[in-house]
């Protein structure tokens, strides 16, 4: 029985030496997140609008809600998978959301005829943030 308890005691205290000083192996992120932010724009707002008339015909800011969708990107290694967040943009149509790199599509809601709001396709890449999207909606004015 003595035995047993000095292999125990004996296995406790390597355990414990090697567990205090033995540099931990920590794993680094395979990616950082990137910022995107811009803004969402509805227009024309003004019939008939000519064009170098922005000063009472300006497009106008769109509050709704953004459907972010994508495939990260799987550079260092196999674990790609597909992204989807629904963002919303505020009152001054202004929006931001944080990104692994990779190719996303921003999706803004529009009505359910007017306005009309285009897809906008994106490629998010390391260390550059992107601070001036500009998503569309068309409001039919003509």
């Amino acid at each position: 029985m003595n035995k047993f308890f000095i292999i125990l005691f004996l296995v406790v205290v390597c355990g414990f030496l090697l567990y205090f000083f033995f540099p931990k192996q920590t794993v680094a992120p395979t990616s950082s997140l990137i910022s995107v932010s811009g803004e969402i724009v509805l227009g024309p707002s003004c019939p008939v609008q000519r064009a170098g008339d922005e000063t009472n015909c300006a497009d106008e800011a769109y509050e709704t809600s953004i459907l972010v969708t994508g495939s990260i990107s799987c550079v260092r290694d196999d674990s790609c998978y597909n992204f989807s967040q629904e963002i919303f943009s505020d009152y001054r149509g202004r929006f931001s959301i944080k990104l692994e790199p990779g190719r996303y599509v921003f999706t803004p809601a529009g009505g359910a005829v007017l306005p009309l709001c285009r897809p906008k396709e994106i490629l998010v890449e390391e260390a550059s943030p992107i601070d001036d999207l500009v998503l569309e909606c068309d409001t039919g004015i003509r």
